[in-house]
């Protein structure tokens, strides 16, 4: 068979560098997230083909092939955002939410999806270096909040935020029922899709017989997401979220940038990267430090969380596999680069977002990211150390 053609090392780089401006600028000019610019990277790649005479139909395959591994977790983000709206309209207090450790979170979705690990490996794997980084963090803000506060701490704003909640939902414990629910159903290891369904069904029973809303308010907030009455706004913030529609900006930034991965892939871009990375690589240690290298990396120049886990991932993927470490140790280093990132640099998406919200410059909280300066380096320390790194057998490396 004839051996498809692929694109040269110069071709490769000036790819990945349109590819890469395309989405910082979106990101940059603030025109919603990076979706758009990597809706462009399938016409760079489709405009690439066309000059150097690749056939373009073996490579959008390559995209689709990328996209279809992904396709239960675009669904479970859906679920997550439908939960999420009756969640809130119901009265219940979502207490499990977050990007690391969280099963409903959208990056502890995308980071085992990318790199073919499970999701419950995945989260026990993260146990290791997010556990102690939480513990030191807290201690560390313990002692900074003691001795800047000097017990002039006053509860009159929890006050507020209390009384402002009770006026706006009949809460009690009959509200934690959507919540205990779930937990419940997934400990009982009930598909999370499933799962999240039957507790916003719960949640959506809770709107109607305790907040007393409609049927057609509950279906509405269900793809819409809350919208509260309180005019305060940090709770403002916090409520009005949620519906499935708010988790479409996600499917379409997964959506575009795993299935570009799977097209720079079959173009042999991400070929001529690993070719140059695995001569630096001797060890699970070095390994490793790479990844989380190619991480930090990759979230400098593409400012997009979702484009450095693809990045990385497909990237770094067969040398995981070579060296037979287990795929939740790469999905790991991935969120403890590719997720940990985003807050530290001044530029990405996620950094812009926190200095805007809170109101803060991002030079001034900068020096307090203590969780995200340790846990890379936890995850260097069990590289080298072996702890925690679960290798696999040859059969389980195929399957």
């Amino acid at each position: 068979m004839k051996e498809e053609k692929k694109l040269n090392l110069p071709q490769s780089l000036l790819l990945l560098v349109l590819i890469i401006f395309s989405v910082a600028v979106c990101i940059r000019l603030k025109t919603g997230g990076p979706m758009i610019g990597l809706f462009a990277s399938w016409i760079f790649i489709y405009l690439v083909c066309k000059i150097v005479r690749i056939p373009y139909d073996n490579v959008v395959a390559g995209a689709y092939d990328a996209i279809r591994m992904v396709v239960p977790t675009l669904c479970l983000l859906m679920a997550i955002g439908v939960m999420i709206g009756t969640w809130l309209q119901s009265g219940t207090i979502a207490t499990i939410f977050g990007d690391k450790l969280s099963p409903l979170s959208d990056t502890t979705n995308l980071a085992p999806a990318v790199a073919g690990a499970k999701l419950g490996d995945h989260i026990r794997a993260m146990f290791w270096t997010t556990i102690p980084t939480y513990i030191i963090t807290l201690i560390i803000f313990t002692v900074l909040g003691i001795q800047q506060t000097s017990g002039g701490y006053t509860a009159g704003d929890i006050s507020n935020y209390i009384t402002e909640l009770n006026g706006e939902f009949h809460l009690g414990a009959v509200t934690l029922i959507p919540a205990i629910l779930i937990i419940v159903l997934l400990l009982c290891k009930v598909n999370a899709i499933s799962a999240l369904g039957i507790s916003s069904f719960a949640a959506g029973a809770v709107s109607f017989f305790v907040q007393h809303a409609t049927l057609q308010s509950i279906i509405q907030t269900a793809y819409s997401g809350y919208t509260t009455t309180i005019e305060e706004g940090v709770l403002q913030s916090i409520l009005n979220r949620g519906g499935m529609g708010s988790m479409l900006q996600y499917v379409a930034i997964i959506s575009f940038a795993v299935g570009m991965g799977g097209m720079l892939e079959k173009l042999g871009v991400l070929e001529h990267i690993l070719n140059a990375v695995v001569k630096r690589i001797n060890s699970d240690g070095s390994m490793i430090l790479v990844t989380l290298i190619v991480g930090y990396i990759t979230s400098l120049i593409s400012c997009s969380q979702p484009m450095s886990h693809v990045l990385t991932g497909r990237l770094m993927a067969p040398v995981f596999k070579e060296r037979k470490v287990a795929p939740e140790i790469l999905s790991r280093c991935l969120e403890d680069s590719g997720t940990m990132a985003g807050p530290m640099i001044p530029w990405h998406g996620y950094g812009v977002y926190m200095a805007g919200t809170l109101g803060v410059a991002w030079a001034a909280f900068f020096p307090y990211l203590f969780l995200l300066y340790l846990t890379p380096i936890f995850s260097i320390i069990y590289g080298f150390t072996g702890i925690s790194i679960k290798h696999v057998s040859g059969e389980e490396v195929a399957e």
